[in-house]
């Protein structure tokens, strides 16, 4: 697991470093043929993170409903740019992923329900949660990089 940590927190690490050095108009801007926009791919790594951990364990969420809501699959975002979840994103990336090592190391999470993803594959356990986001995480990372060569 000690590897599969370490590459979700170098997705994040980019994703971090693609925000802080984004302006706000590249941030929020939906170019064509996408549906998203970068923030919208930074935020939705987060709020999927806790659904394949959180809620298929049938454990309590660690981030506001609302937040995971608005960005979960199937969600699209406007054009607006939304300063408050920006920075919640900046602040959040790295410590939610850290909070939930610990909560693995800790036993925090209960019995997964098995999950079949859009790619196919099916999740059976935290460990396999954790292993998925490390894909999911990586094909997102590669959107926003493409959304931002569009826009340069």
């Amino acid at each position: 697991m000690i590897k599969t940590f370490q590459l979700i927190k170098d997705t994040r690490q980019n994703v971090l470093k693609l925000l802080s050095e984004g302006n706000t108009e590249r941030l929020f801007n939906i170019p064509e043929p996408f549906n998203n926009h970068i923030f919208w791919n930074a935020a939705h790594l987060m709020a999927t993170h806790q659904l394949l951990l959180y809620t298929f364990s049938n454990s309590k969420e660690r981030l506001n409903q609302e937040f995971i809501k608005k960005y979960t699959k199937g969600t699209t975002p406007d054009q607006k740019f939304y300063e408050e979840d920006l920075e919640f994103v900046i602040t959040h990336l790295i410590p939610s992923f850290e909070e939930s090592i610990t909560d693995f190391q800790d036993g925090y999470f209960g019995e997964y329900k098995p999950l079949q993803t859009s790619f196919g594959s099916t999740i059976n356990s935290v460990e396999e949660a954790f292993q998925y986001i490390v894909l999911h995480e990586a094909m997102h990372f590669g959107q926003m990089k493409m959304i931002e060569k569009l826009l340069i």
